[in-house]
C-alpha cells in the first residue's frame, strides 16, 4: 500500500532532518521523552524512527538491553543504519507502520514514538496506537510526543538562539544559525507541506486532547496529558498499559 506522501518526498525530508538535532528545542523534546523512561534494562521500540535521532540518544544516555527502530521510509533506515558505528543491539527494520506489525503480543517493555502521527491519515491513527498497546508487556509504557497545531518554526528558532547565546555565546551562536538555515527552513516547509496534504481531513497537526483520546481509546492509563515541549510546539504525552 502507497502513502499518500511518497517516498520521494521522504526522501527530501530526511536528507535534511539531521539538522534538528542541531537546535536546542529539538534536543529538549528528546531530552524530555528519556527523562520519562525507567532505568533499567529493557527492550524499547521505537515507531516511525526516521534517522534514528531518539533511538542512538536513548543508547547514549539510558541503559537498555535491545533498541529496535522501524520506519516506512527506505530512505531514512538506510541514514539510520550508517549512524549505528559501535553501538551494540540496536537494530533498524522497515515496517508500514499503518499496517499490523510483525512483533509478537507483549514483547516490548516501552514504545516510543516522536513525531510520527500528525503524518499519518487521521483514519489510521487510532490504529497504531491498538498495535503500540497489543505489543507491549503489562504495565509497559508507551511516550509519544508530537507537533501541534501551535507549531511555530520562528519561535523555535527564537528559543534556540536565545538559549545557544546563553550557552555558546553570540559569535557562535550566529555562525551556528547561518550554517543552520538552509536545512531547517527546509524541514519546516516540508512539515508545512505535509499541512497542506491535508485535504479533507487526512493529515493534520495533533490537537489539544487528541493524544489523550487515542490513548485512553485503546485502554491506557493516562500518566501525562499533552506536556508543551519543542518551544511550545509539540505535546508529550506518556500512557501505561
Amino acid at each position: 500500500m502507497k502513502y499518500e506522501l511518497e517516498e520521494k518526498f521522504w526522501l527530501k525530508y530526511f536528507n535534511v532532518y539531521d539538522a534538528l538535532v542541531n537546535l536546542i528545542p529539538y534536543q529538549n523534546v528528546l531530552e524530555d521523552i528519556i527523562s520519562l523512561l525507567p532505568s533499567k534494562n529493557l527492550k524499547i521500540l521505537e515507531t516511525g524512527c526516521g534517522t534514528g535521532n531518539l533511538i542512538f540518544y536513548i543508547a547514549d544516555n539510558v541503559k537498555y538491553k535491545r533498541l529496535v527502530g522501524v520506519d516506512y521510509s527506505l530512505a531514512a533506515l538506510t541514514l539510520a543504519n550508517k549512524k549505528i558505528e559501535n553501538r551494540k543491539n540496536i537494530i533498524f527494520k522497515y515496517a508500514d507502520i499503518r499496517q499490523h506489525f510483525v512483533f509478537k503480543d507483549e514483547e516490548f517493555e516501552v514504545i516510543v514514538m516522536n513525531n510520527v502521527l500528525y503524518t499519518l491519515p487521521v483514519s489510521k491513527r487510532q490504529d497504531l496506537i491498538h498495535e503500540v498497546y497489543r505489543m507491549l508487556k503489562p504495565g509497559g509504557i508507551f511516550i509519544l510526543s508530537n507537533i501541534n497545531i501551535h507549531f511555530k518554526p520562528m519561535l523555535i528558532y527564537k528559543t534556540h538562539i536565545l538559549k545557544s547565546i546563553k550557552k555558546k555565546g553570540f559569535i557562535v551562536t550566529i555562525t551556528q544559525v547561518f550554517q543552520l538555515i538552509y536545512p531547517t527552513v527546509m524541514i519546516f516547509y516540508y512539515n508545512f507541506l505535509i499541512k497542506k496534504s491535508n485535504k479533507g481531513g487526512l493529515y493534520d497537526f495533533i490537537k489539544q486532547g487528541e493524544q489523550a483520546d487515542l490513548l485512553r481509546n485503546s485502554k491506557f492509563k493516562i500518566n501525562i496529558n499533552d506536556k508543551l515541549t519543542y518551544a511550545g510546539s509539540a505535546f508529550l504525552s506518556k500512557g501505561t498499559k
